[in-house]
C-alpha cells in the first residue's frame, strides 16, 4: 500500500466509466429470474439415466460361434501339411537332372561315411588282415 500511485485526472475519469459500466451488468444479472430446476424435471432425469444405465451393452462378436469352424480349419490345415505333403521332389530336381544326381551322390557319400564309422568302431575279429580290419580289398571296393 505503501507503493500506491495517486491517479491523475485522465485515469480516475476511465476508471470511473468501467466502474459504471460494471454497475450495469451487475443490476442486469441481479434482474434475472433465478431458475431453480424443479424436483420433478430432476426425477425424470434421474429415470432417463437410470433406464440406460439399466441395458446390458450388447457384445459386438461372439468367438464362441467362429470356434467350431476355426478349429476344423485348423485340424484340416494340419493334416493337410502333415499327411498331405510327401517327399516331392523340388523343381528342377526331376529324375535325371543335375540337382537329383548331386543329392543322389550327397546321399551315396553319407551312406558310406556312416557305414565306414560303424566298421571303425567294431572290435577286431581274430582272424584279422596286417593292418588291423577283418575285410578284405574285395570287400572295401564294394563300397
Amino acid at each position: 500500500m505503501k507503493n500506491r500511485k495517486t491517479l491523475n485526472q485522465a485515469d480516475e475519469l476511465k476508471l470511473d466509466q468501467n466502474l459504471a459500466k460494471l454497475d450495469a451488468v451487475r443490476d442486469l444479472v441481479q434482474a434475472l429470474p433465478e431458475d431453480m430446476p424443479s424436483l420433478q424435471w430432476r426425477s425424470d432425469l434421474n429415470a432417463k439415466l437410470e433406464a440406460i444405465a439399466a441395458t446390458p451393452a450388447k457384445r459386438s462378436f461372439a468367438w464362441w460361434k467362429l470356434a467350431a469352424p476355426m478349429g476344423l480349419a485348423a485340424s484340416l490345415a494340419t493334416a493337410y501339411f502333415v499327411v498331405g505333403l510327401g517327399a516331392k521332389p523340388a523343381t528342377g530336381q526331376e529324375a535325371g537332372s543335375i540337382e537329383a544326381s548331386l543329392v543322389l551322390a550327397h546321399q551315396e557319400s553319407d551312406a558310406r561315411s556312416q557305414v565306414s564309422y560303424v566298421l571303425d568302431s567294431a572290435p577286431a575279429a581274430a582272424d584279422s588282415t596286417l593292418d588291423g580290419s577283418s575285410w578284405g580289398v574285395n570287400d572295401l571296393e564294394a563300397f
